[in-house]
């Protein structure tokens, strides 16, 4: 699963911020954004290992690379994989093509490897996000940090049936119920951002 499926209609599966085609710079900057704070935040924390999950292009995994001796990055779409491998380089980087859905992430990262795991846009994909959050604390260290965004449903777009106008968006999250999700896996929420007020104030 890639974190902006259905993006444009296109067939790809996330944004490129790095397109000098495509003219959507406030949304560039978000996506893009989400990673420069996650590797931010990371940089001083010594960390060894760091997992992307739905990492799509890899950009991200190259951001996180300034900040983690080595990054691992997921996604579920195999031409989303091949790209990033093809565009990112660095040796302390390696992309694994993986359905969130269906396979266990314990085969391919111990268990208590990752000092960071970050995933953004990503859970309101899945069916069932709280297996994915419960195998992305298992491969955490007991000290590490989840990094994750996902769409607030009091900002998110719906239909008159009241499902998100987003058909790749398979749930809504608030706050609190993202919190609940998280602490049933074994962690605690230290720190939240949000961006729809700078979102609206932009438009």
């Amino acid at each position: 699963m890639s974190s902006y499926s259905a993006y444009k209609g296109t067939g790809f599966d996330q944004l490129d911020p790095f397109d000098s085609s495509d003219s959507n710079l406030w949304r560039k900057a978000e996506y893009l954004g989400r990673y420069l704070f996650a590797a931010d935040f990371l940089r001083s924390r010594s960390i060894r290992l760091a997992a992307d999950i739905s990492c799509g292009l890899g950009y991200g995994s190259i951001e996180l690379a300034t900040a983690s001796e080595e990054v691992v990055g997921i996604d579920g779409s195999p031409e989303m994989i091949e790209r990033a491998m093809t565009g990112c380089q660095e040796p302390n980087i390696r992309f694994n093509c993986l359905n969130l859905e269906e396979d266990d992430l314990c085969r391919h990262i111990r268990e208590g490897s990752c000092g960071a795991v970050v995933s953004f846009e990503t859970l309101e994909h899945l069916n069932d996000p709280g297996r994915a959050v419960d195998q992305f604390s298992r491969i955490l260290m007991p000290e590490g940090f989840f990094i994750c965004s996902v769409p607030n449903v009091i900002s998110e777009s719906g239909d008159d049936a009241g499902l998100p106008k987003n058909r790749s968006h398979k749930q809504w999250f608030t706050f609190p119920s993202l919190c609940r999700m998280v602490e049933r896996c074994g962690m605690r929420v230290i720190y939240r951002l949000g961006q729809s007020r700078s979102r609206r104030l932009f438009r």
